[in-house]
């Protein structure tokens, strides 16, 4: 090219719609400039072309002009371009006093679960603050961390800037017990711009997942290393574990077992029992929910927000409340069901959330599948018991003591009368027995049990919780004397008892 020669230019300055029109034929022919105040457009794929393709790229040229482009269905196509969004992100103060908060209310929830009994020594160390610390406050934060670092790896593979989760301290008392009410995280995730269904079902599903299988683990531990007698000294907050807990554990612990264990259970059984429960009520198909974003992942936004859809949602959340009795009393499920009632009613219907930039793509096969199988899976397996935890009235009722009318056998000779003792209470119960000698009676004798004999026709011993022992007291019945009935007389702890044979 000499140096004489002008290189052409244009004599207008183009303006910014029209340099986004401009990028956008580069990816596909741009019909007409819909207008309004966010730049839309009418337009329609090229030859031998695919518009879901065509979008990919077409986001992966404006995301250095700082747009995305959005794809709604029309004859033609129409796409919007949204702006990428600004000043979302927390500052790390912010973030840092959540931290610290949930820290606090877990180490509370945590001593107040343990409030009613430890074992000596404590079940790590000594200190109640501190042993709530490490089994309790510790497992259930760090499984938070490892579930938020699992969702942004998720979120990156498929090219979403995703941040960090943070707990939502919550109020330690007895209906909430928790210490904390869930996981958030700023900017919302619903406020995100998702590139297809599949990267929103997928990242939704990562972390409650994360929640539940490390909640199941954790409560698997510990109802193992649970010792079989921990002395309480108050009333205890007594657990009740998911469906799949509960079913291996009587299955290698047994019913009474896994009663006992469950009533000082170790907090690594109740940071568990509080992972699974937290993630199994973030999979709730609930706007603004994990599950809510699985949800339209799986349906996608038409269907999932129109009328039909949340009256359906509104209808099985009534159901379930009524099922797990948040009517009939103050309980953990009336605050879960209020949230879920006022998610539905008030933002079941926007289709404006989530952004997602090509929701006509749908979901491939495969991830359908796979999210559904899932869902089922943890929904099963994890679902909470109908009362989580409970508070019994009475944790040491008095020893019941039962002569065994079905054992007694009167022959002329040696004759046997068995004495049934049973502590029904959640407590190591002490007993004694005496028996005094009847007229008419020889050669008595007193088999202890488990006790120990310390005189003559008497013995004393300890009962565990929820075990039954016997006595025996045998003797000679002189038929010489010509008796019809025998009384015979005996001294439980402090009471006196007749037996008449």
């Amino acid at each position: 090219m000499s140096m004489e020669e002008a290189i052409p230019v244009h004599k207008q300055r183009w303006t910014k719609r029209e340099l986004l029109s401009r990028v956008i034929s580069r990816h596909m022919h741009v019909l007409e400039d819909a207008g309004g105040r966010i730049p839309t457009y009418v337009v329609a794929e090229k030859e031998d072309g695919d518009i879901h393709e065509d979008l990919q790229n077409l986001n992966a040229h404006l995301s250095k002009h700082g747009f995305s482009a959005r794809l709604y269905p029309d004859e033609p196509w129409i796409i919007q371009l949204i702006p990428d969004p600004e000043f979302q992100w927390p500052s790390p103060r912010f973030t840092a006093v959540m931290w610290l908060i949930a820290l606090v209310t877990t180490v509370y929830a945590g001593e107040k679960w343990m409030a009613s009994g430890r074992p000596d020594g404590g079940w790590f160390v000594s200190n109640a603050s501190l042993d709530a610390l490490i089994g309790y406050s510790l497992p259930i934060l760090g499984v938070v961390i490892i579930a938020s670092f699992v969702q942004k790896r998720v979120a990156a593979k498929h090219g979403v800037h995703m941040p960090h989760l943070f707990p939502i301290a919550g109020p330690a008392m007895v209906w909430w017990p928790f210490g904390i009410i869930g996981v958030a995280s700023l900017p919302r995730s619903d406020a995100r711009l998702w590139p297809d269904r599949s990267s929103m079902g997928n990242t939704a599903i990562s972390s409650p997942l994360v929640m539940i299988i490390s909640g199941m683990i954790l409560a698997a531990i510990g109802i193992k290393i649970t010792p079989d007698v921990v002395a309480l000294t108050s009333s205890p907050m007594m657990i009740e574990l998911p469906l799949l807990l509960n079913l291996i554990g009587m299955s290698f612990e047994g019913e009474t077992a896994m009663f006992l264990k469950t009533a000082w259970a170790h907090p690594f059984t109740r940071a568990g029992m509080t992972l699974s429960f937290m993630g199994w009520i973030a999979l709730l198909p609930i706007p603004t929910f994990p599950g809510g974003r699985v949800l339209i992942a799986r349906m996608g936004i038409p269907e999932a927000r129109s009328g039909s859809t949340q009256v359906m949602l509104l209808l099985v959340v009534m159901l379930f409340a009524f099922l797990f009795g948040a009517f009939s009393a103050w309980s953990v499920w009336v605050p879960v069901v209020a949230l879920c009632a006022i998610m539905l009613i008030s933002r079941g219907s926007d289709p404006r959330m989530p952004v997602v930039l090509d929701d006509m793509k749908g979901l491939h096969e495969s991830d359908h599948r796979s999210l559904g199988m899932i869902l089922f899976l943890a929904f099963m397996f994890a679902l909470p018991s109908q009362v989580p935890f409970v508070v019994p009235e009475d944790y040491q009722p008095d020893l019941e003591f039962e002569f065994d009318d079905d054992a007694l056998t009167i022959t002329p000779g040696l004759n046997e009368i068995i004495l049934e003792v049973t502590n029904p209470s959640l407590v190591v119960q002490s007993w004694y027995f005496g028996a005094l000698e009847p007229d008419g009676a020889e050669a008595l004798s007193l088999d202890c049990g488990n006790g120990e004999s310390i005189e003559h026709l008497s013995c004393e011993g300890e009962i565990a919780p929820l075990e039954s022992d016997e006595i025996k007291f045998s003797f000679y019945w002189n038929t010489t004397w010509m008796k019809s009935s025998m009384q015979f007389w005996y001294r439980v702890n402090d009471d006196f008892i007749s037996h008449e044979i």
